[in-house]
């Protein structure tokens, strides 16, 4: 059951919300466990998938970004139907058994197997992540209470951006000294670990929702998702906020591409002779500079929670001028630790400006809409992110990894300027906020 708080009216920092609450401190200390362990795992299959793809590297990261993304649009029904009608803290404890036993399958690939295992844990492992997540998202609001659940959320952010940090770091260190079976192993126990602290939690009992079936349910999602662009018709500032994230998608997509490959790159020139997989050790590096940058994005972005959301759009623009400024700005960085500076200021600009719209939209959105309009904007963020990754992939084997840096790079700022021009022309109801 969710802890009673001292002072109910304010809402408690992290240590004291752990220290208080033992079922979120549960649920904390098992993603903390088992992302750590993914961070490990990530690295090493990065690297493992560069080398072996050879002249095809970008094509093979490319499928293996694609790989990641399908679930949700393939299974996110089914996982809501799941956390609706079925025990949470089992989900839980069940996937995390499941992603234990089938993360190990990397190691038939590590040991000389085909890449198609590869793929298949990958697409597999995120399935079954998927069911984790939303069972796990369901679960918070009913072991916290109001004020905690804001403050649960936001040490959940940072605790992401801290573990792809940290456990990059140490993942690539392990992978480079002690070899990437020994970080794929370490993945498969992070998750065994997660289970066992998971089935600590003591969950309250809940009335399951009966569920319509899956046809039901993805013919109500497709509504959703339309009566979303309706919406966004009728509320001009709204219009340019929803095709943001998509054109921003367009250049990121393929950043997710590019960071392995420089890190691989960047990696095998710097550390080739110092450690045993230098590749690992490079991608490691920059996976670092996203988890810093994100940690840092986050703490400055809390300063902007209380302005208007007329503050919020105008601060938009530059942030995601940054953004997209230093992913341009890695097709002329010379090395790893110019690389790193700039991808870490590229994730400060992109906590700022993500922040913000997110934010603006919450407050411009009617109540009533608001899901819709997520749902709307989520669907054409993936979309957009599924075309620039398969794109990018073949681009980066033909043209190198500098020219789709740049080019990546410039869809974002020409987004970011495009955006400004259009904020500038949004009517308004009274001083200080824009008209819905």
């Amino acid at each position: 059951m969710a802890q009673a708080h001292a002072d109910p009216s304010r809402p408690p920092g992290y240590a004291r919300l752990l220290r208080e609450n033992p079922n979120l401190r549960r649920l904390w200390y098992g993603q903390v466990v088992s992302q750590m362990g993914d961070y490990f795992s990530t690295v090493a299959v990065m690297a493992l998938l560069i080398e072996r793809s050879g002249e095809r590297a970008g094509t093979g990261v490319a499928l293996y970004t694609v790989i990641r993304h399908l679930p949700l649009f393939l299974l996110g029904p089914a996982a809501g139907i799941a956390a609706d009608r079925l025990d949470r803290r089992r989900i839980l404890i069940v996937t995390d058994l499941l992603r234990g036993v089938l993360a190990l399958a990397y190691l038939v690939t590590w040991a000389g197997g085909p890449l198609w295992v590869l793929y298949a844990a990958t697409a597999g492992l995120a399935g079954i992540s998927l069911f984790f997540n939303t069972a796990r998202g369901a679960l918070l609001p009913t072991i916290t209470t109001r004020n905690q659940l804001m403050v649960a959320n936001a040490l959940s952010a940072a605790t992401y951006g801290t573990t792809l940090a940290v456990g990059s770091l140490i993942g690539g260190v392990i992978a480079g000294v002690l070899g990437r079976g020994t970080a794929f192993v370490l993945n498969a126990l992070s998750f065994l670990l997660s289970a066992v602290i998971i089935a600590k939690i003591q969950a309250p009992a809940r009335q399951r929702e009966a569920s319509a079936g899956a046809i039901a349910v993805l013919g109500a999602m497709h509504r959703d998702i339309v009566e979303g662009f309706v919406a966004v018709r009728r509320h001009p500032a709204l219009r340019g906020l929803l095709f943001l994230p998509a054109a921003w998608a367009l250049g990121t997509g393929a950043a997710r591409i590019l960071y392995s490959l420089y890190g691989a790159s960047l990696g095998l020139e710097t550390m080739g002779e110092l450690v045993r997989n230098p590749r690992d050790f490079g991608i490691a590096i920059l996976y670092a500079a996203m988890g810093t940058g994100a940690v840092a994005g986050t703490f400055l972005a809390r300063r902007m929670a209380t302005r208007p959301a007329e503050d919020l759009v105008r601060a938009i623009p530059r942030a995601l001028f940054v953004d997209g400024l230093g992913l341009a700005a890695l097709s002329i960085v010379p090395n790893l630790a110019g690389a790193f500076i700039v991808l870490l200021i590229r994730e400060v600009g992109y906590a700022l400006w993500w922040t913000s719209h997110q934010t603006a939209v919450m407050l411009l959105a009617p109540d009533t809409m608001r899901g819709r309009v997520f749902a709307a904007q989520e669907s054409l963020m993936t979309l957009a992110l599924l075309l620039s990754m398969l794109t990018a992939g073949p681009a980066v084997d033909q043209g190198g990894l500098r020219a789709v840096a740049l080019a990546a790079g410039g869809i974002i700022i020409a987004a970011s300027i495009l955006f400004a021009l259009w904020s500038r022309t949004l009517p308004r109801k009274e001083p200080g906020h824009f008209s819905r």
